[in-house]
């Protein structure tokens, strides 16, 4: 009986651990990390960044806002923007180093995801530094 009993424990625990892994973004999420406000120097800028995933900025603060998501996964890490709530995505790389937030993010949604985050003339780059 006892060996039953323990034959269907260890089943059920297995079954919890293959039929619901924790995904990915759960696991490595570092959104938290780009939560607050952003300097963007050189072009005179300003961007935030909420834990809710809305973000905006610009010369102005209701120049432009939206939507972002985050995969840390992956290498480059990846950085998608969306102005229409979530319908179309403007695809991007990032990296974040102390406080020097980096992006590189194509053009327009049907343009292909940035390699890295080097500055290419067919691409949107920034380099933020945050507000303290």
């Amino acid at each position: 009986m006892c060996r039953h009993l323990f034959a269907l424990v260890a089943l059920v625990v297995a079954s919890f651990g293959v039929a619901a892994p924790v995904p990915k973004a759960l696991k490595h999420d570092d959104r938290s990390a780009l939560i607050g406000e952003w300097e963007e120097p050189q072009k005179k800028r300003a961007w935030w960044f909420k834990q809710d995933g809305t973000a905006g900025g610009g010369e102005r603060p209701d120049e432009r806002t939206g939507r972002f998501r985050i995969d840390p996964t992956t290498h480059p890490k990846q950085l998608d923007w969306s102005s229409d709530g979530g319908k179309t995505w403007q695809l991007g790389v990032y990296t974040l180093q102390g406080d020097v937030l980096t992006v590189n993010m194509a053009k327009d949604t049907k343009a292909a995801r940035p390699e890295s985050t080097v500055e290419q003339e067919q691409t949107h780059f920034l380099s933020a530094t945050r507000k303290k």
